[in-house]
């Protein structure tokens, strides 16, 4: 027989096997799962490929202990496994998220000889899809360490998103998950944390433009974008002509604009929460605990769907919006000796800075979020602590918490498109900042310092997740063994999840990592004809092959964060 026709018996057998009757091993397994995924998908049509994968290692290693075959052999049906999740011809990946590593509760390691294969997998395969996190803590292996170096620094190869388990699982604590379901997190599409199998998490049912918001704010209402009257007036609101008398009175109209656009927010997204459970999973549903209630799990008015039931808002512009709020207290403060006022501000946004150049150089250098100052860092800290309550308390459909996401998967530059001038110095249709990071070139006294201002943020009442960007020099590495480029890794993850540090792992919850210079993705930007190969970036929780992504995308929002004065190592 050739060995072409054993590979299809054994095809045909595994498949009037499994999954009906159970896997016994690796290839079982994985072949069961591969089954299950596509129908799936076929049921969620028209908006498949919507499933993350959560921890592989803990999913596979049982079955590769149970009929242990090489590591080999065990290393290639896993590379498939990663063929199998490529959508297509798609130059970046769409929410299939493996992850792997991680600890329980209480600070045990989880990973495993699995583990290392699947790191080994991603190092050989080197493809835009599917996305690869890693869990740590502060007892995380060195040798899973060394795994990850022996690629991530490689010029053109995809680099893992790293989540703090440490910060995690506070903020699913926070959001009522209970203790023993804290391990099985598994992360949806980019970074939002939920629980496999057992959470029905619509986490971008509702977006929220925090810079929108200060704009329409100021303006009576009014867009400086389109001039269209989207918010209520000043007298709607029972305020007088000018009501801008004081830094604090000022906030407190922000945020009554804010409660006014939330509520709108929250009933469109319920609405849409309502309209999707008219199209039922029952396959799906089956393994989020409708199996054992007989309810599908899109039913909200049942009341009872699955065991977690969160809907979540993606918050955009914590730096652009604190920054801002910094500059009008600096107007406000007798301090500052300036000249212009607020209303001279406003004049100036409604104008984009035409003729407004001396107060734009005047506010662009008032000090801004992610310089270790308290000055600016209040208002951030401030910010995120009130929008993230408000968000959190707000209720869906199923009577559960909306979740505050604070991050934005590149669409800090569509939002940015949609937003005037701001307060910062920020030009109109400029992109807004990314996630918790600080807005573009103003942290200026060096990465460290910024991991400072960042790390006064509650990270434990973002129970939708968040998002921070770094990179790391070419250069730091260059010459470096594998051990010592392990060790490099170890120091950053330990620096920037505080891991050695009193805090105890209560530093940042999420970030990754572009390994290049500038000059290196703008000439890929440039002339990607050069590029035989994929060159994988990291475009918020997802992967890009930079030789096919538009060069606006490059040139505009990646190469710009790669600023070393604030975020490079």
């Amino acid at each position: 027989m050739s060995v072409r026709k054993k590979e299809l018996h054994l095809i045909a057998k595994t498949c009037r096997k499994v999954p009906r009757q159970g896997a016994e091993n690796l290839y079982e397994a994985l072949q069961s799962y591969i089954l299950l995924w596509q129908v799936m998908n076929l049921e969620q049509i028209p908006n498949p490929y919507a499933f993350s994968v959560g921890n592989l290692d803990r999913i596979m290693q049982p079955y590769y202990k149970r009929n242990k075959i090489s590591k080999k052999l065990a290393l290639q049906l896993i590379r498939h496994f990663l063929v199998f999740f490529e959508v297509g011809d798609r130059d970046w990946a769409i929410s299939q998220n493996i992850m792997v590593g991680g600890s329980d509760v209480e600070g045990n390691d989880l990973s495993s000889d699995m583990t290392y294969i699947i790191l080994e997998a991603y190092h050989q395969s080197n493809r835009p899809q599917p996305n690869l996190s890693v869990k740590v803590h502060p007892h995380t292996p060195f040798k899973l360490y060394q795994a990850i170096s022996k690629f991530m620094y490689n010029f053109g190869h995809s680099s893992p998103s790293f989540l703090n388990d440490v910060v995690v699982f506070s903020e699913l604590k926070k959001k009522g998950v209970a203790e023993e379901d804290l391990k099985e997190y598994a992360i949806a599409g980019c970074q939002e944390p939920l629980i496999k199998g057992k959470e029905n998490g619509n986490t971008t049912n509702s977006w929220l433009n925090l810079a929108k918001v200060l704009e329409i704010a100021l303006n009576n209402g009014y867009s400086l974008i389109t001039g269209e009257k989207l918010g209520p007036s000043y007298e709607e609101l029972g305020l007088k002509e000018n009501p801008f008398s004081s830094f604090a009175e000022t906030k407190k109209i922000y945020y009554r604009y804010l409660d006014y656009f939330i509520e709108k927010m929250i009933r469109a997204a319920n609405e849409c929460t309502e309209a999707l459970s008219l199209l039922p999973v029952p396959f799906a549903s089956f393994f989020m605990g409708g199996g054992e209630t007989g309810i599908d799990m899109r039913d909200c008015n049942s009341g009872l769907g699955t065991k977690y039931n969160a809907s979540g808002c993606l918050i955009h512009g914590l730096g652009t919006t604190a920054d801002s709020l910094t500059v009008i207290k600096y107007l406000f403060d007798s301090e500052s000796k300036l000249e212009f006022s607020l209303d001279d501000l406003i004049t100036a946004l409604k104008k984009n800075f035409e003729g407004f150049e001396e107060l734009r150089n005047l506010i662009q250098k008032v000090s801004k979020f992610g310089n270790n100052v308290s000055y600016a860092d209040k208002e951030a800290v401030e910010l995120e602590k009130i929008v993230s309550e408000k968000i959190n308390r707000q209720k869906n459909p199923f009577g559960k918490n909306f979740a505050a996401d604070w991050s934005s998967p590149s669409t800090n530059l569509l939002y940015g498109y949609w937003t005037g001038a701001t307060p910062d110095g920020r030009g109109a249709r400029e992109d807004l900042s990314f996630g918790l990071d600080p807005s573009t070139g103003m942290a200026t006294s060096g990465l460290l310092t910024r991991i400072l201002s960042q790390s006064k943020l509650d990270y434990k009442i973002m129970t939708g997740g968040s998002a921070v960007a770094m990179s790391i020099s070419p250069e730091s590495v260059k010459g470096l063994t594998l051990k010592e480029k392990a060790q490099y890794l170890k120091d950053i993850i330990s620096a920037v999840f505080s891991y050695n540090s009193k805090a105890e792992g209560n530093g940042l919850g999420y970030v990754y990592f572009n390994v290049f210079s500038s000059e290196q993705l703008l000439d890929v930007a440039e002339h990607p004809e050069k590029y035989p190969y994929p060159v994988i970036v990291r475009i918020h929780g997802q992967y890009g092959d930079a030789r096919k992504l538009s060069p606006d995308i490059l040139k505009k929002d990646i190469i710009p964060r790669l600023d070393p004065g604030s975020v490079s190592f």
